[in-house]
């Protein structure tokens, strides 16, 4: 990040999130860019991220495809993607910016569907007059402690969560309530995305949901066009290029991701990514990663 920019609260909790009922904090803030402020590329950690434009305009990028914004804007960056900020020289933007993910089935799938269905950047640009209310008041009780001070974060992230969905359900007419068999790949995803951690096998959600493997695997494939395995291998290299470019070592992630050895863990990192985890901090090797597939 270029130094030339003021934080007026920066509280960051990317290693240790913070829990707030069925929602886990990494990050939360307020920026004032100056005229030369650029926010550098770099890769999200397994969150979505909100990007509220209280004043000014610019640039906002994901995975290297940039959308303009302005006062009032919310940009929503998903999971592990590239971000990108640059303001307008002539008018910076002044930010708020939150950093969660939610644990709950129902409502992480809710989001985990709008990732799926919205890619684009532009797409995902809202304006909430609500929703940045919300954050705003989420800024201002985080910048202080007062009585019961948790349970109203509590609230007011769930509050956030809810507004981001509705925010999407009520945008357009495309919009449309996923049949079952969607609502419940987008909880698998989200049941995955949120145990990318401890999972050590696919067969764990057999017990999560209560189906049968084959059933499971069969729902997943007709809904997405790409296959369980799939899907939960990419998640896990995600997560360890996200771990990486944090200054982890690699043995340290090898041992996170229930690896039996750092030998094993690296082979198959260079299998799939093209280059070794040592390589993952190069500039080329996250342009590479970016682009592939899952």
């Amino acid at each position: 990040m270029n130094a030339m920019k003021k934080y007026h609260l920066d509280n960051f909790f990317i290693d240790s999130p913070k829990i707030y009922g069925n929602v886990s904090l990494y990050q939360i803030g307020a920026l004032h860019c100056n005229a030369d402020t650029v926010i550098n590329t770099h890769r999200q950690g397994n969150y979505f991220e909100l990007t509220v434009i209280t004043d000014g305009k610019g640039f906002i990028s994901a995975d290297g495809k940039a959308a303009a914004v302005k006062k009032n804007d919310i940009f929503v960056s998903y999971p592990f993607e590239t971000h990108k900020i640059q303001p307008d020289p002539d008018d910076p933007i002044f930010f708020h910016y939150l950093a969660f993910s939610v644990s709950d089935p129902e409502t992480g799938g809710m989001l985990q569907r709008i990732a799926h269905e919205y890619p684009s950047a532009a797409e995902r640009v809202l304006q909430s007059e609500p929703l940045s209310a919300a954050l705003a008041a989420a800024i201002n009780e985080f910048s202080s402690d007062m009585v019961l001070s948790r349970e109203y974060r509590t609230a007011l992230l769930t509050e956030i969560t809810v507004l981001l969905i509705r925010g999407f359900s009520a945008r357009n007419t495309r919009y449309r309530k996923p049949d079952r068999n969607e609502e419940f790949v987008y909880q698998i995803m989200n049941y995955i995305n949120t145990h990318i951690l401890s999972m050590r096998s696919l067969f764990e959600l057999c017990d999560a949901f209560g189906y049968e493997y084959s059933r499971i695997s069969k729902i997943f494939s007709s809904v997405t066009g790409k296959t369980l395995e799939s899907y939960f291998r990419a998640r896990r290299f995600q997560t360890a290029l996200s771990l990486l470019n944090e200054n982890l070592k690699v043995g340290e992630v090898a041992y996170m991701l229930n690896y039996s050895s750092v030998y094993s863990f690296s082979k198959a990192f260079k299998q799939y990514f093209g280059f070794s985890p040592k390589q993952s901090k190069s500039a080329n090797s996250r342009s590479e990663a970016r682009q592939r597939p899952m």
